[in-house]
């Protein structure tokens, strides 16, 4: 579970907001001008939705770094913006001899006359031989690039990233185990490694390099390859919260360090601050209702396919309160799951909304919306350390109905509520090779899902069910690995290591 009430985020898109109103709605005014200290710039195209706490409302990329700034392309508005600190500016309200221009305008041309290397992508497929081989055939070469995991990990997926002057640049995503102490027994972490093969015209490799990801990323593009063959690894930099362009050099089969990537980072210890929080969960709850016996996988899924499948009426009430739909605690704690629209007044709705620190049983909350309790609550806060902690500080609003993702995980488990930061009470790490059906996929203090099954193609994907913000709720999704960093695979300890 990932907090997304942080001042920084709550201020950038509040920013991107207000900058849509005030181009539609100003007159002329003077350009701004912005000093770039380096005129050249990197296009980074492709790149897709980079910022972790993206709103699904906001459809941005990145497209090209100018100095120290970074150029964004909006898609909804289909226009460009530049980040200055925290100002987002219109491309268009800059000086036209201002560099970032001239990226755009580089951009825009290159959306218009795609490269050769897109129609190869399109037409070429990722076929695994072995856990560490793989081939790629691009089928209008009828060429086969026979590669490899360059970690020793397993080769997850490989795909054409471009070709250039008759060679090929290979990206491709491994899997490892990282070993570590928590809570005091040995856990295995998703470990992934990102790398760039290079192979000349005879399908030889002559250059590779690889990064280690500290984090989630939330875009499959990980690399940039520049008309002079300059290699860019597309790092996420927490601090300013934007993406940063990495000049990587390929060097034989050395693994290469990106700032900001390549560190192994403790698990964050969160149980002593969640204790009150999962306390006042469990006072909302009747524990016993939750207590049922768990017998079996088979069982675990039914209970989870029950609840992903429900469906309940979306009456005028559950869809708004007379409180402001803002989440800015500890005066406004509610949100509205952003899938949840006037338009969906009257009609059926499929699958639970997310609430945080929802986990009533079922029934309770079909009760609850039949009453005319709010549907759903997307705004998460953790009250301080050494607090006296109440509901409001947690933003716990108890007129709201639905489930946040360790209650539902606690339903289909059986089990009272635990945190993401406690479930490793009630159940025994195993390796992502020994996921079953029924067991979890958990990054301790932020998220938890419940493992389906693996996507039946070549690319290793994880299927699993999850109540999130992004979903506003319930849902079933495919999650490649990239976006499992950090996680952590668990089995609930009343199942035998054979069930």
């Amino acid at each position: 579970m990932i907090a997304t009430n942080t001042p920084a985020i709550r201020f950038l898109w509040r920013a991107l907001f207000i900058s849509f109103f005030i181009s539609a709605c100003t007159q002329e005014t003077s350009r701004p001008t912005l000093e770039a200290s380096n005129t050249d710039f990197l296009l980074l195209t492709d790149v897709g939705d980079v910022l972790p706490e993206q709103p699904d409302d906001i459809d941005i990329e990145v497209i090209a770094q100018v100095g120290e700034f970074t150029v964004v392309h909006d898609r909804q508005q289909n226009r460009e913006l530049i980040l200055n600190g925290e100002q987002l500016i219109p491309i268009d309200d800059l000086e036209v001899s201002h560099p970032a221009r001239l990226a755009v305008s580089t951009f825009r041309q290159s959306k218009a006359e795609p490269d050769d290397t897109a129609a190869f992508r399109i037409n070429s497929s990722f076929s695994r031989t072995s856990d560490q081989t793989g081939d790629i055939t691009i089928f209008a070469e009828d060429t086969v690039l026979s590669t490899r995991s360059v970690s020793n990990g397993h080769l997850a997926s490989a795909r054409l990233l471009k070709k250039t002057h008759g060679e090929y640049w290979v990206q491709q995503e491994e899997l490892n185990t990282e070993e570590i102490e928590y809570k005091g027994e040995t856990v295995f972490r998703f470990q992934v490694v990102a790398a760039l093969r290079h192979f000349n015209n005879r399908g030889e490799v002559i250059g590779e390099t690889s990064v280690v990801l500290k984090r989630p990323r939330g875009t499959s593009r990980l690399f940039q390859i520049n008309a002079s063959g300059d290699v860019y690894f597309l790092n996420y930099n927490s601090t300013s919260r934007r993406m940063e362009a990495v000049q990587l050099v390929m060097s034989g089969s050395n693994m290469l360090v990106a700032p900001g990537e390549l560190t192994t980072s403790p698990i964050p210890d969160r149980s002593d601050d969640m204790s009150s929080f999962e306390k006042l969960i469990r006072s909302q709850t009747d524990a016993q209702s939750l207590m049922l016996p768990v017998t079996s996988r088979a069982q675990i899924m039914q209970r989870a396919e029950t609840i992903l499948n429900t469906k309940w009426p979306l009456q005028a009430g559950n869809y708004s309160k007379r409180k402001a739909n803002l989440c800015n605690a500890p005066e406004h704690i509610w949100l509205r799951p952003k899938k949840l629209t006037a338009k969906n007044v009257g009609e059926e709705i499929s699958g639970p909304p997310y609430k945080w620190g929802g986990n009533q049983p079922l029934s309770r909350f079909l009760e609850a919306i039949n009453n005319g309790a709010v549907a759903g609550d997307i705004c998460t806060c953790r009250c301080k350390k050494g607090a006296a902690c109440t509901a409001k500080d947690w933003c716990i609003d108890s007129s709201t109905a639905g489930f946040d993702c360790s209650g539902f995980v606690a339903n289909a488990w059986g089990i009272p509520y635990h945190s993401t930061s406690t479930l490793h009470k009630v159940a025994t790490p195993i390796r992502w090779q020994d996921l079953q059906p029924g067991d979890i996929l958990n990054s301790p203090g932020k998220h938890v899902r419940l493992f389906e099954g693996f996507a039946k193609d070549d690319s290793l994907g994880f299927i699993a069910i999850e109540s999130s913000v992004g979903c506003s709720g319930l849902c079933r999704k495919t999650f490649s690995i990239y976006q499992l960093v950090g996680y952590i695979a668990y089995r609930h300890d009343a199942l035998r290591q054979s069930d």
